[in-house]
């Protein structure tokens, strides 16, 4: 999602102004402007902020909102924010030959949008109640124009087929309405540096348009496109590729990324992408790979040249296989790694070289074997999700868990054994500690030295424990999730107060969680 409230071009012209030059060459009329304008005015249905300066006179140059030129005539018209309501008459807007800015940014203006006056260059009407398609009459948009912002409204039809930009575009934005129907395959200007097409209802595939050479940002992402990528060439100046979360099939493609580009992040996420990872030519300014949620397979390639300036690489829930890359040397400032979902196997080894930035690893839910090595993890590592593998053996005493800043550790439906230690060093924030489904044996921790301040869940059920169930007064907002009456477990005696024992009930085909209320004797 590109901004949404461009200011360059508006305080440029203000600049201009103020210097005394005239922003445009057609001859003014300002009491014909004035006319205009009061039709415009008396269109709307609620106007409180513009009625005590918008009445009859020689020119509109005290109305507020507008700017006139050294001619009296109206060349910036900015009513952002000014709470007004109702229908817009475009053709009385029309009429202004020399209005350069027109920005409605953030009302409640509706009714359906129509022709633009002659000489603009910037228009916004984002964060309207706008409705319908794109006019016929923006098949021939004003020459000059450089900025279209018309995004969060509630457009639901469709961009005429005949629909073209102007030679100068610079920034185009229709993000977050509803409109339908295919792209159209309009010609992309040289001078365009943004297209925001993103959260709508766009269906067909993705015109095989020739990016243009200045392109910095292409978002087509939350639309129902289908079909493949097509072969871009994309130019050295793009820093966002953003198709994520549409119906996109087909093979991964292997994208031309030429030298010294400024790609900044490729998102492509939540689609049905095929084939193999790519060894793409990652530049000196990426920071994040999205390719979660598709249909990639093959394994994560040791040689890839993965820059230091790598934040998110996530390629979760894909079928992806074969051994972590411990031999692929992960970027410095490498924030999130996300591997979770695919059919990862092998080990965990002592000496992995993480990053030394690193907030989130997620390896779960893969067919990760063999015992858990007392890991050396990052000092700000903030969840560390090892669930649903197939470990086995005891936890390790020395995790070496970073003190004090993860708050998730996911150790759950592996096959761990042994006893939960009351002498583990917990992170003194740790949220929640998962040890679901597991073969651990003995009794909860009567004390337990560093419990965390803040913990909240402690998940214990689907394991073998027995004895007494703990009291630790200090920790009324711990819930511990367990199924007492579970084959193996022999849980006994009086339910103290705190923490706060819950276990796992279905009532009428629902999961709930229900307070223990007592167990057998011991």
């Amino acid at each position: 999602m590109a901004q949404l409230a461009p200011w360059p071009l508006l305080l440029a012209a203000l600049f201009a102004i103020l210097l005394g030059q005239p922003l445009a060459q057609a001859a003014p009329g300002p009491a014909q402007e004035v006319d205009a304008l009061l039709k415009f005015y008396a269109t709307l249905r609620q106007k409180k902020a513009l009625t005590p300066t918008w009445k009859d006179g020689p020119n509109a140059c005290s109305f507020k909102g507008v700017v006139c030129n050294d001619q009296d005539s109206v060349v910036i018209l900015s009513l952002n924010g000014t709470e007004l309501a109702g229908p817009v008459a475009w053709l009385a807007l029309a009429r202004l030959p020399n209005l350069q800015v027109l920005n409605l940014f953030n009302n409640s203006l509706s009714g359906g949008l129509g022709p633009l006056p002659p000489s603009l260059v910037y228009f916004s009407g984002s964060m309207n109640d706008f409705s319908g398609g794109i006019p016929d009459s923006w098949a021939d948009l004003p020459p000059g124009l450089r900025e279209l912002w018309v995004a969060y409204c509630r457009l639901d039809g469709t961009i005429p087929s005949d629909f073209k930009l102007p030679g100068g575009l610079e920034q185009l934005s229709l993000f977050a309405n509803g409109l339908r129907g295919s792209i159209p395959a309009f010609e992309l200007p040289d001078s365009l540096v943004m297209l925001d097409l993103s959260d709508n209802f766009f269906i067909g595939t993705i015109p095989a348009w020739k990016l243009p050479e200045g392109l910095q940002q292409l978002w087509l992402d939350r639309n129902q496109l289908a079909g493949s990528i097509p072969a871009f060439k994309l130019p050295a100046s793009l820093s966002i590729l953003s198709l994520h979360t549409n119906y996109l099939s087909g093979r991964l493609p292997a994208l031309a990324i030429p030298d010294g580009s400024l790609l900044a992040q490729i998102s492509l996420q939540n689609n049905g992408l095929t084939g193999p990872l790519p060894r793409w030519n990652f530049g000196a300014n990426f920071t994040g790979l999205f390719l979660q949620n598709n249909k990639l397979n093959g394994t994560i390639p040791t040689d890839w040249v993965l820059p230091d300036s790598l934040e998110f690489l996530n390629l979760a829930n894909n079928s992806l296989s074969g051994g972590l890359p411990f031999k692929l040397r992960l970027p410095t400032n490498l924030s999130e790694l996300v591997l979770s979902g695919n059919a990862l196997s092998g080990t965990l080894f002592k000496d992995w070289q993480l990053s030394p930035n690193l907030r989130v690893l997620h390896l779960y839910d893969n067919k990760l074997t063999g015992t858990i090595p007392p890991l050396k993890l990052p000092p700000g590592l903030q969840e560390l999700w090892l669930s649903s593998n197939q470990f086995e053996g005891t936890i390790p005493l020395n995790l070496e868990l970073p003190v004090p800043l993860v708050n998730l550790l996911y150790l759950g439906n592996n096959q761990l054994t042994g006893t939960i230690n009351g002498s583990w060093v917990l992170p003194q924030v740790l949220l929640r500690l998962h040890l679901t489904g597991n073969q651990l044996t003995g009794t909860l921790p009567l004390t337990w030295e560093k419990l965390p301040v803040g913990l909240l869940e402690l998940m214990v059920e689907d394991n073998k424990l027995s004895g007494s169930l703990p009291s630790w007064p200090d920790y009324p907002a711990t819930r511990v999730f367990m199924q007492p009456q579970k084959p193996g477990s022999q849980l006994c005696g009086e339910v103290p107060p705190s923490p706060l024992y819950l276990k796992h009930v279905v009532t009428k085909g629902t999961d709930d969680w229900v307070p223990v209320a007592n167990l057998t004797k011991c």
